[in-house]
């Protein structure tokens, strides 16, 4: 199989007040300005605030950045497009902006925003967030990414389910029966452990305690329907996949990866490191290194090797990063509670 990256289907999307939304093809050298043109824009657009987005294909983080379509068809912000980069125009003339505070901020609840408003704002209208409250490991969702969030798990999944029904047939050709029924169940645990996912819409802010991050690019600019929640600071690690005694253990102080591992009971016979991963409270994952430090919110999760020949060496390709993909999505939410 290709490295997932190199499947990737060369379109991008734009949605919202336009005259005809939906997904097109990304031409060689096509920056923002070839996809919203004017006459592309219905008279009511707001040609003063839209929404670009862009999926890393390396680490699935999902980056927001807010434009004027009256500067990208100035010629100014206009960006070269990358596969699978979205667009939303908004309405010029549409109804207050909500957006939901929650967990731990001094006054919870649902609050009217305009345009152009930041976090950093909002939770100063709310009073902050309380002296039990985590920044770190907050959660920030948003219904653009969401929505962006699903087409692109569904499409993985189409791609990987063809794929293993290829193989599967190829298998039952050979009269390998054994292995086409192992591909059968890669295909069923797949399609469970994406439709298991519940953290959709959540794009990952880097938010300290100190406040370095109000004012700055990692402070983002609030849309109607962000729901922002922070959890009471969390005092466990998790330590999941391919270990003796897989669970949650109690935070301790300057402990690296390898300290976690080592009171889970160690390394399982099929523990593959070079594949294993952290993920951190903000959401934010990152490869395994036995010497990284690890704060509490974080989760260890330690891949198991391929076992199977042919499928196995699917599976190390895309669909085992998607089950893998899966699992964190999980354990982020176990992380938090």
């Amino acid at each position: 199989m290709l490295p997932l990256a190199g499947r990737m289907r060369n379109l991008v999307t734009l949605d919202g007040f336009v005259r005809h939304p939906g997904q097109y093809e990304l031409a060689q050298g096509m920056k923002l300005s070839d996809l919203v043109r004017g006459d592309r824009l219905l008279p009511e657009a707001d040609l003063t605030h839209a929404e670009f987005r862009r999926v890393d294909l390396h680490d699935f983080k999902t980056e927001v950045r807010a434009f004027s379509p009256t500067r990208v068809l100035a010629g100014q912000e206009d960006w070269p497009l990358q596969p699978l980069d979205a667009v939303t125009v908004f309405s010029s003339a549409r109804l207050p902006w909500t957006v939901t505070l929650q967990g731990e901020v001094t006054r919870p609840g649902l609050y009217t925003v305009t345009p152009g408003e930041r976090l950093s704002d909002l939770l100063d209208r709310a009073g902050g967030v309380t002296p039990r409250g985590s920044l770190r490991a907050a959660v920030f969702r948003r219904r653009s990414a969401a929505r962006d969030q699903r087409t692109f798990t569904h499409e993985l999944e189409e791609r990987q389910r063809i794929e293993l029904l290829r193989q599967q047939m190829s298998l039952l050709a050979t009269g390998d029966t054994v292995q086409a029924a192992a591909a059968g169940r890669v295909e069923s645990e797949l399609v469970d452990r994406l439709g298991q996912q519940s953290e959709l819409g959540r794009v990952v802010l880097e938010l300290d305690a100190a406040g370095k991050w109000r004012k700055s690019t990692r402070d983002p600019v609030i849309e109607d329907g962000d729901e922002f929640n922070v959890p009471v600071a969390p005092a466990t690690v998790a330590v999941l996949g391919n270990v003796m005694n897989p669970g949650t253990l109690i935070a301790r102080r300057n402990s690296d990866a390898r300290d976690y591992v080592r009171r889970a009971g160690g390394l399982a016979r099929e523990a593959d490191l070079g594949k294993s991963y952290l993920v951190r409270a903000s959401g934010e994952a990152e490869s395994y290194r036995a010497g990284s430090r690890v704060e509490p919110g974080d989760a260890i999760v330690v891949v198991p090797r391929s076992r199977e020949p042919g499928v196995g060496r699917s599976l190390a390709g895309g669909t085992r990063f998607l089950l893998e993909m899966a699992v964190s999505a999980s354990v982020i939410i176990a992380a938090l509670k």
